[in-house]
């Protein structure tokens, strides 16, 4: 297996820029409801990239594949305004579709969902959508709002 180049999640910057590298080069080609797996997508180069809409509530916690059936698959999960929320290339040693779990940080009620073939190459990809629930925030402990009644 070849050796890759690191691949950092702007894609074309290295670090964590907030320049928007996806908007412009992306086409939204439908939008994902949770648990709902896309049909076979075809992928070639013009536009970079391709992405599905979902939309999601603050603390909801998602599981999401992408797989590609003939070539290697990296995937970006974005905010309303482009902004990358995590990404993956490789799920793990032996696979070359990508895996991303996440809980949603924001309360904005856009995402999308933007992946490509490593090398940009023609290739076909399958994506999945799954709720994994709603990650409860943790509320500080009465105790700890008033020491005195700790000791009781």
């Amino acid at each position: 297996m070849a050796v890759k180049r690191r691949m950092y999640a702007k894609d074309m910057f290295f670090g964590n820029s907030d320049l928007d590298v996806f908007s412009g080069q992306m086409v939204v080609i439908g939008t994902l409801l949770h648990g709902q797996p896309s049909g076979l997508v075809g992928y070639f180069n013009p536009p970079r990239y391709r992405a599905f809409r979902f939309a999601a509530a603050q603390n909801d916690r998602l599981d999401i594949w992408v797989g590609c059936e003939d070539g290697d698959a990296v995937a970006w999960v974005l905010d309303t305004n482009y902004r990358t929320l995590a990404w993956n290339d490789d799920a793990h040693v032996g696979t070359t579709d990508s895996h991303i779990v996440l809980t949603i940080p924001s309360t904005q009620p856009v995402f999308y969902l933007v992946f490509r073939e490593y090398n940009c190459q023609f290739s076909h990809f399958r994506v999945e959508l799954n709720w994994r629930g709603r990650k409860v925030p943790e509320v500080p402990s009465r105790d700890l709002l008033r020491p005195d009644l700790a000791t009781i």
